[in-house]
């Protein structure tokens, strides 16, 4: 059913509301009958190691890295917090990912987009290597498409860099901005 479904997504792969557009009729009739059984359905698919092996390389290559985080990172703030610092990697976060970095730390560069902080737009623009993590690139972050991360794309190019995208949400990896 459609409310099944809902529930599902609401509870899986990026967390959060789910809007259901019910007729009148519908909202104000009785339900007979039981509780809606929703199963919890842990994502599918396994951790490449060899790939996450060539990102840890790119991560000790890259001079101007940089974590671009967004919601989809909100149940992982501790293991983010520890791979920033242990990298030293700062820290950008979109307006739906505020609150998973610190913005008091010091590797964070508060939030980017239109309405997010200037000196974390340029650091986007100018890193060699963007970690995405639980994000989908939402145009309000990313502005015109392919005037968007260039020292990513050049430093890929180079094999020394670009743009890696982590999400438990397949579908969102190269939606809108291609991983290299």
């Amino acid at each position: 059913s459609v409310v099944h479904e809902a529930f599902h997504v609401a509870q899986s792969g990026k967390k959060g509301p789910v809007h259901l557009d019910l007729p009148k009729d519908v909202m104000v009739a009785l339900l007979h009958g039981e509780e809606l059984p929703v199963a919890p359905q842990p994502p599918s698919g396994e951790v490449d190691m060899a790939n996450l092996a060539n990102i840890a390389k790119l991560m000790n290559m890259a001079e101007r890295p940089i974590f671009y985080v967004g919601q989809g990172a909100i149940e992982c703030k501790e293991a983010l917090t520890k791979l920033a610092e242990k990298t030293n990697i700062p820290v950008t976060t979109t307006l739906h990912a505020m609150g998973v970095f610190d913005e008091h730390h010091p590797l964070s560069l508060h939030m980017l987009g239109m309405h997010g902080a200037a000196y974390a737009n340029y650091a986007v623009q100018n890193a060699d290597l963007i970690l995405a993590v639980g994000s989908r690139f939402d145009d309000r972050t990313t502005g015109v498409l392919p005037k968007y991360a260039p020292a990513a794309k050049q430093a890929e190019r180079e094999g020394r860099g670009g743009i890696v995208h982590f999400d438990i949400e397949r579908t969102q990896i190269g939606r809108v901005v291609q991983p290299t």
